[in-house]
């Protein structure tokens, strides 16, 4: 039995729900047919700019896409740059003498003085103090290697003695 009543009870709702929805439909005013295409033509119109608008913010949100595309690739640059300087900087770091390596000789490592260890340049154009040239016994610069250096052209090297003393 309550099958049955169930089945009925659904019936009489979906009856009501027609019944209901029919008199909406005749409580709304009538409207003689140019009435009903002027609004049909009003509600293509909207649907047309609806459409326009659409396509501008496509056209909008793809250009917005682009740019960031854009800006992603020239931040991948900067990047690259900022790499790339740094690495750049390290090199030159690396290569640059420090105030130590300027007032030593490179061969001894003892500072220049202006008695017996003066700044000289050799003929290859090396700087070293006086006494490591006065102990070159070979025509071989020390420092660079070069063959065939003058030790008796050596001049003092006169920018080292005005910096330091």
């Amino acid at each position: 039995m309550s099958r049955w009543y169930r089945i009925l009870h659904e019936y009489f709702a979906l009856v009501e729900e027609e019944e209901r929805e029919y008199e909406v439909v005749h409580l709304l005013p009538k409207k003689s047919e140019t009435e009903l295409k002027k609004e049909k033509k009003e509600l293509e119109e909207q649907l047309k700019e609806l459409k326009k608008k659409s396509a501008e913010k496509a056209k909008i949100m793809k250009f917005a896409i682009d740019g960031i595309k854009k800006m992603k690739r020239r931040n991948a640059t900067i990047k690259r740059r900022n790499k790339i300087a740094k690495e750049m900087k390290k090199v030159i770091s690396d290569t640059k003498l420090n105030y130590f390596d300027a007032v030593c000789c490179p061969v001894c490592r003892k500072t220049y003085t202006e008695n017996g260890r003066a700044p000289k340049v050799i003929s290859c154009g090396d700087t070293m103090c006086e006494k490591c040239v006065k102990s070159i016994k070979r025509a071989r610069c020390p420092i660079c290697s070069e063959k065939k250096i003058n030790t008796n052209a050596c001049k003092e090297n006169i920018t080292m003695k005005q910096i330091l003393f």
